[in-house]
């Protein structure tokens, strides 16, 4: 099922034995755009200590009741290995977690097949781009890429909480900002950019899938797509009150030619 990258934040994260703490961001693969990590805040229950659930252990979210469940105990919660939470999430964060609760370290690799957003390579995207982190994570997430501190950081690793804002260009000009993410719990892989066009196309909003993505400029905060503001206003409309369904998608994936990308 397709859910709102915010409303997904907004989720209190329901152990089997009781609540853990709610869902404050996602960190998602930027070349599989499939999610790695929901940040968690635990609030008071352990001293505001913060943790990152992997996407393999949760449920179906549960929207309307703000539950995120999660076949884990609060013991193994309690116990897992402490993460510096001024750091960005390095690799070595990231292996203790796996060895502590047994995930697989692969289980991001798919969906766009690991191979850059848009089918392009880390020489495309790599540069300036900030490590994601968590915590206060604003702050850390716009550091120069080349501080000392993000030296160990997942160059891959992005914060959902960030790119929601960026500016999104077409071909031949700008046609808004991302306003949101729709997630695919199936594999929780990000399906869709919510663009909000309203500068440019007033009181729309379209979606646009990773596959059309060719570049992030994280320095600029600005996403380039391949489609042109023509293609974009032609494109079949989308009601935000349905989210959209497999019909839609075929539609918009043919509009765009994402299909033949598959």
């Amino acid at each position: 099922m397709l859910f709102a990258a915010s409303d997904l934040r907004k989720l209190t994260v329901q152990a089997e034995d009781g609540p853990i703490g709610t869902v404050a961001d996602l960190l998602f693969n930027d070349q599989s755009w499939r999610l790695r990590w929901l940040v968690t805040e635990t609030g008071g229950w352990l001293s505001g200590r913060q943790i990152l659930m992997h996407p393999s252990a949760a449920g179906l979210p549960n929207v309307e009741g703000g539950l995120l469940p999660v076949n884990l105990s609060r013991q193994q919660v309690k116990a897992s290995p402490d993460i510096a939470t001024d750091q960005p999430v390095s690799r070595q964060m990231e292996a203790s977690l796996y060895g502590h609760y047994g995930w697989d370290p692969l289980w991001d690799v798919g969906y766009l097949g690991g191979s850059g957003i848009g089918g392009l390579g880390l020489s495309s995207i790599g540069a300036g781009m900030p490590l994601a982190g968590f915590g206060a994570a604003t702050e850390r997430l716009t550091m120069p890429a080349d501080t000392p501190a993000q030296e160990n950081g997942d160059p891959h690793l992005r914060s959902a909480a960030v790119i929601t804002g960026y500016h999104v260009q077409a071909t031949d000009g700008p046609i808004g900002h991302v306003s949101d993410l729709l997630v695919e719990t199936a594999d929780w892989s990000i399906r869709y950019l919510i663009i909000d066009t309203k500068n440019w196309w007033p009181g729309k909003h379209v979606l646009f899938s990773p596959r059309g993505v060719t570049s992030i400029e994280w320095a600029s905060h600005d996403v380039s797509v391949s489609a042109t503001q023509g293609e974009v206003k032609e494109s079949p409309a989308w009601d935000p009150a349905v989210l959209t369904d497999e019909t839609y998608q075929r539609k918009l994936g043919e509009h765009y030619g994402w299909l033949e990308r598959q």
